[in-house]
């Protein structure tokens, strides 16, 4: 799968090829001294300090205190320390400094003030080759370097990143790029030349999402980029610039500056700024679906890979839910699924429940609802089967049916269907619970435990009702009885008259 339209241009270099070249050419210790000039001290890449300060605030990081650990960083490509030197300095994180270029590396460890000498790792090294431990960066950094990984490995490092950061980790990155459309043949020449593998802004975030990342705000900066390699080509002074170089050194620098001015202006060329997110691991979520599962199981509601439970991950358009098709004795943690509300997969997770529309559904529809079960319980499934509503032949339905009075039975329609899941939607209304006509039932709730506790609720007077339907009928209750339970309900348990919680989990009001 091309990246960009040029993957043919740069061919995959080995890690010491490429960090031969890179020491003995671009950033050779001539030019490492030439680009502080423009850059300022410490640093190789566009607006120095200036731009450090304001793309690493998009991080918002808490400096390092008694109660609080340091941040890990990863900073890939960091060349001679200046975004390292940063982080530690101003944030007490602990910083893995991570480049290729020997002469950069060496340079970084030679200057390093002995404040921050201990939080700073120096490494010499490809990160593609690298073998950090899962979920162990908070950030992983880069500016301006990897557009010297080839094509064939972009993806892989990607799946690195997102690997090596801890849950809600994020990935901040400014790279130069190429331009959405055809580039001139001048271009072309000029990337092979340098072994640059460029990407489009557009082509950068789908790289990004491709490799599992969320949040991913992919920005074209070429403006900004462009109004600060002009001021940067105002700080090359002739006098002293000649006389700690040369003149023609200075004229090959401001020339590199205005060739890259010259490539944005004309399409060729773009600045990347790229900040996303790994998914956060949500485990507390996973672990109650879990358990309500299992305790679905326990209880008899469901057998073999029936039904399914989710709840609403507040705060989010995220939700977890059993993954499709595992057996309940087999479900682990991880076999809990974390999708989009709209059950759309995200990378690395497995499938979600093929009922997902119906759970979605009723948390679009149902603002209140955090949680949803659906089982095959067995009463609930007789009664379904003969499409029966449930109406209020004891007090108890107004815990399931609120102020409807009556638990309904949804139309039939193909399990895992859009069809189905509207019509349970239609059938619970503002209700807690309903029949599903020749399937079972499903229930919701605020929370995980009150789903869960209305799915048996449900099973149990669904029990009793068959038994009522079994001897000639129930003398249903009426409205005013039912209103003078609400009312009783409000005095009801260990509590103040008034603040009564009513039967169960209080859905008599």
């Amino acid at each position: 799968k091309h990246m960009a339209h040029h993957t043919s241009l740069v061919s995959p270099s080995t890690a010491p090829n490429m960090q031969k070249f890179l020491s003995s050419s671009q950033y050779d210790y001539s030019n490492i001294f030439m680009y502080e000039r423009c850059f300022g001290e410490g640093f190789m890449s566009a607006g120095g300090i200036e731009t450090t300060k304001e793309f690493i605030d998009m991080l918002k990081l808490k400096r390092a205190g008694d109660n609080r650990d340091p941040v890990r960083i990863l900073d890939v490509g960091s060349g001679i320390g200046g975004s390292s030197f940063y982080f530690a300095s101003q944030y007490g994180c602990e910083v893995v400094s991570l480049d290729l270029s020997t002469t950069s590396i060496d340079l970084a460890k030679q200057r390093i003030p002995d404040s921050i000498s201990h939080l700073v790792t120096f490494v010499l090294g490809d990160a593609l080759e690298m073998d950090y431990d899962e979920c162990y960066f908070d950030v992983v950094y880069s500016r301006d370097a990897l557009l010297h990984v080839p094509y064939s490995k972009k993806l892989d490092l990607w799946r690195l990143f997102h690997k090596w950061l801890k849950p809600a980790g994020q990935l901040l990155i400014t790279d130069y790029g190429c331009g959405e459309g055809e580039i001139s043949d001048e271009m072309k020449t000029y990337m092979s030349k340098r072994r640059y593998a460029l990407l489009s802004p557009s082509k950068y975030e789908e790289l990004t999402r491709e490799a599992g990342f969320e949040d991913v705000d992919c920005q074209d900066r070429t403006f900004q980029y462009c109004q600060i390699a002009r001021r940067e080509i105002g700080r090359i002074k002739p006098e002293e610039f000649d006389e700690e170089f040369s003149k023609e050194q200075r004229e090959g620098l401001v020339k590199v500056f205005d060739d890259k001015v010259e490539m944005c202006l004309r399409g060729d060329r773009t600045f990347i700024l790229l900040h996303a997110k790994k998914q956060p691991s949500f485990y507390e979520h996973r672990k109650r679906v879990l358990q309500a599962c299992k305790g679905v199981f326990t209880g008899g509601l469901v057998m073999g890979t029936d039904g399914n439970v989710s709840e609403r991950i507040v705060g989010t358009e995220l939700m977890a839910i059993k993954g499709s098709g595992i057996p309940y004795e087999e479900l682990t943690v991880h076999d809990i699924v974390v999708c989009k509300i709209d059950g759309t997969v995200i990378p690395g997770e497995k499938k979600p429940s093929s009922e997902f529309g119906l759970h979605s559904g009723i948390y679009k529809a149902r603002p209140d609802v955090n949680s949803v079960v659906h089982t095959h319980s067995n009463f609930a499934s007789v009664l379904a089967c003969a499409r029966k509503d449930i109406p209020c032949f004891h007090y108890s339905v107004a815990e399931v049916a609120g102020d409807t009075d009556v638990v309904k039975c949804a139309d039939y329609h193909t399990y895992g269907t859009p069809e189905l899941a509207e019509a349970v939607i239609k059938a619970i209304g503002p209700s807690y619970g309903c029949l599903m006509a020749n399937h079972g039932q499903a229930t919701c709730g605020p929370d995980i435990d009150s789903a869960l506790y209305y799915a048996l609720r449900l099973e149990n007077l669904c029990m009793q009702y068959v038994h009522v339907l079994s001897i000639g009928g129930a003398v249903n209750l009426g409205k005013k009885e039912m209103d003078e339970c609400r009312e009783r309900d409000k005095t009801y348990g260990q509590v103040e008259d008034g603040d009564g919680t009513g039967h169960g989990l209080g859905c008599c009001k």
